[in-house]
């Protein structure tokens, strides 16, 4: 498991967390509630996504998602398989980000 909660971490630092899930053979939660993660951050984990089949719980709770970045995440979400729970409470996705989840469930 991997916590990073409440760190204020900004996107720069986001992306570096971000890119060793693209390899990740081990972990199975990812915990980064209260970051704000940035569009390029959650492209990272969007890719990382496409192609882990180990993390099975990732909660992104407070990570400033706005609709844009709810809809690339939602790209990595629709291919990956291996996820069983996502927590997104306090984002700011509203109708647009959550059509764009519905679409990727």
């Amino acid at each position: 498991m991997f916590s990073a909660l409440t760190n204020y971490l900004q996107s720069e630092a986001a992306c570096h967390l971000m890119q060793p899930l693209q390899k990740n053979a081990v972990l199975t939660t990812f915990h980064v509630f209260g970051n704000a993660i940035g569009l390029g951050g959650i492209q990272i984990l969007a890719a990382a996504l496409q192609g882990n089949g180990t993390l099975r719980h990732i909660t992104l709770c407070n990570a400033h998602l706005c609709p844009k970045q709810m809809s690339a995440l939602c790209v990595g979400l629709a291919l990956n398989r291996s996820l069983v729970s996502v927590n997104l409470e306090k984002n700011a996705i509203n109708s647009e980000g959550a059509v764009s989840l519905g679409a990727a469930l």
